[in-house]
């Protein structure tokens, strides 16, 4: 969880104001208002809610967190998330480099569909915990690890190949040939 907002002039301008309002009551109406319990538990309140709603960082195009969504690829590595959601991710127009071109894929209570091209060098390393990662030669992993090799890297053995390393946990995923 990122704590910058506790070190932020908004924060601490809240805080000075909060206690200025609290102080003006307490006077004016001749109340007699806790001010540092008050103060520490509009803290508590405030961590309570960033916790509930989680860290405040921006979704990329690469993800797909509790939406359904079409990720298309370029030719660079990445990482692609799908995290309580539904993704397509489409790999079929990524161009190879020299090397290895490395892609993690990520699955977390979701369901993933990557779409690869059936002419491209691809070697897919899939682990999976309570959930199913299935490759194209319809091989399944369920618990566990395995590693597919594509008919193109079979037979070329070429040293230039699309990498992909598939997570699967508690979700589902499926490598499709186009």
């Amino acid at each position: 969880m990122r704590m910058s907002f506790l070190f932020s002039g908004i924060f601490w301008g809240l805080v000075v104001v909060i206690v200025g309002l609290i102080i003006i009551i307490n006077v004016i109406f001749h109340t007699n208002i806790p001010i540092f319990a008050l103060v520490f538990g509009l803290f508590l309140i405030w961590l309570g809610i960033r916790v509930i709603v989680g860290p405040s960082h921006r979704k990329t195009p690469q993800q797909a967190i509790f939406e359904e969504k079409t990720i298309v690829t370029d030719s660079s590595s990445g990482k692609y998330d799908v995290i309580f959601g539904k993704g397509v991710i489409d790999l079929t127009g990524h161009t190879i480099k020299e090397g290895i071109t490395r892609v993690e894929i990520n699955t977390v209570f979701g369901s993933s569909e990557i779409k690869i091209d059936s002419a491209m060098p691809v070697k897919i390393r899939a682990s999976s915990a309570f959930g199913s990662a299935r490759m194209p030669d319809k091989s399944m992993v369920g618990f566990g690890e395995n590693t597919y090799r594509s008919e193109a890297l079979k037979q070329t053995d070429t040293k230039n190949y699309l990498l992909i390393d598939l997570h699967v946990v508690f979700g589902s995923a499926e490598v499709t040939a186009k």
